[in-house]
């Protein structure tokens, strides 16, 4: 008993510390780099790209500086509105389809209430599942019988061997 108080006691300072140098290593992922190295390309990339975000001139643009006036930015700001209008219908007409009439309920209420309906004799349903129960019971009985039969006939059986 004491050895095995000894292993356990043993086994639990072990996890403990186990955790405590798990916990530590843990506490230093808060940082940004998560352990990836910074070279000097990737830093320099960095860079250029915070200058680029201010000042974007495009290969047109230094061709041709005069291309972008504000009557061409008005035309393609009209261009640019029509083609969102032409989605919008053409999302409309695909994804929007008017509500049609569901036949499905119509067909099935025309056959469940109908004018011609009649009510069939409540008798004549009773009797069926009597006459469904009569047979159940008489396959049962005789099943029932020799499974008792059965039981008896084991028992003496066993009484026998037992009084030999």
């Amino acid at each position: 008993m004491k050895a095995l108080v000894k292993t356990f006691s043993i086994l639990v300072v072990f996890l403990g510390c186990m955790t405590i140098t798990s916990i530590h290593s843990l506490a230093d992922k808060s940082s940004d780099d998560n352990g990836k190295m910074q070279l000097k390309t990737d830093r320099i990339g960095q860079d250029s790209s915070l200058e680029n975000e201010f000042h974007k001139e495009t290969e047109l643009e230094k061709m041709a500086p005069d291309l972008f006036k504000k009557q061409t930015r008005a035309a393609i700001e009209t261009k640019q509105l029509e083609a969102e209008k032409a989605t919008r219908k053409l999302e409309q007409k695909l994804f929007v389809q008017p509500s049609e009439t569901n036949t499905a309920l119509r067909d099935t209420k025309q056959t469940l209430f109908s004018s011609n309906y009649t009510v069939q004799d409540a008798r004549a349903s009773n009797q069926d599942t009597n006459e469904e129960r009569g047979l159940m019971s008489k396959k049962m009985i005789p099943a029932l019988i020799g499974f008792v039969a059965a039981c008896c006939g084991g028992v003496f059986v066993m009484m026998r061997k037992m009084l030999e």
